[in-house]
């Protein structure tokens, strides 16, 4: 008897024996894990999941400029969604992209060879929903590309071509611009008195007066307008820069000096770098 199991022990050795207990459990247990499921609950997960996930619309377009040195050095402008370009838009071509709902990054920027690397882009941070399509401008002065929210209303008009002399097709409504003149170089506020106020108009018609390290917020009603600032009293030529105003829309401009002064228009967040609490506000009268 003794024999016979000593036979059986050489015959299954213990580690074979725990290696085909272990396969064994392992075919046992993990099977499960390996099997799909066809059933029909399956699929309504799937289309659930879908359901939770629906896609809004953002239109962004560029109505053609009067400059022409603009639209030699620009012909297209890119649009990208989250870093992912979605596409280019080009003068009265817009586009338009089905983005899923939520919080989303939206970038536009020159698409030239020639200015591509110093040209500063657009970026504003959007919120899209299924019920409440996104529409926004383009504008482009040759160095900043800036896209800026409109509503339904005024895009429409805009879309339609006839964006000069047709402001009185825009829906009622008032509209918000912001115009800074932000220091440059040190501040070195005891000698603001000795700054020179330039005086700002509006369609022609005097609503105030700034210089260096001051700041104006014009309320004006919406439609097609013409912003200016006479700068020969600071050896520089009148300013003008035409400005779309879509009811409940705001638009940022500051005054710049390059080669010359010029008017630079600014998205939200580049208007977010001048300190309001490093300029003045100056008032503003419409009459």
């Amino acid at each position: 008897m003794l024999k016979q199991l000593v036979r059986i022990g050489k015959a299954f050795p213990t580690r074979l024996f725990v290696g085909v207990s272990l396969l064994l459990w392992l075919l046992a247990n993990g099977a499960p894990a390996t099997q799909k499921c066809d059933c029909p609950c399956a699929k309504d997960n799937k289309q659930v999941s879908a359901a939770e996930s629906p896609t809004g619309q953002v239109t962004i377009f560029w109505p053609r400029p009067d400059n022409f040195l603009v639209r030699t050095l620009h012909s297209k402008i890119e649009v990208q969604i989250d870093a992912a370009t979605v596409g280019t838009v080009d003068f009265d071509a817009p586009l338009t992209i089905s983005v899923t709902s939520g919080p989303h990054k939206l970038v536009v920027k020159g698409k030239t060879r020639y200015l591509e690397n110093i040209a500063k882009r657009s970026e504003a941070q959007i919120t899209v929903s299924a019920q409440n399509p996104l529409y926004f401008q383009i504008t482009d002065n040759g160095l900043n590309v800036i896209a800026s929210e409109v509503d339904a209303a005024t895009a429409q008009v805009l879309l339609s071509g006839a964006m000069r002399n047709s402001w009185q097709a825009i829906p009622s409504g008032t509209g918000t611009i912001y115009f800074y003149w932000p220091r440059n170089g040190l501040n070195l506020g005891f000698l603001d008195k000795l700054n020179t106020d330039s005086r700002v108009f509006l369609d022609g018609k005097r609503i105030g007066a700034f210089t260096n390290g001051d700041y104006l917020v014009v309320k004006a009603p919406s439609g097609e307008h013409v912003l200016s600032v006479d700068m020969t009293l600071s050896s520089g030529p009148l300013l003008e820069q035409n400005v779309i105003l879509g009811a409940g829309s705001t638009r940022y401009f500051h005054v710049e000096k390059r080669f010359d002064f010029r008017i630079i228009e600014d998205s939200p967040d580049e208007a977010a770098e001048f300190p309001k609490k490093e300029l003045r506000q100056r008032e503003v009268s419409l009459q």
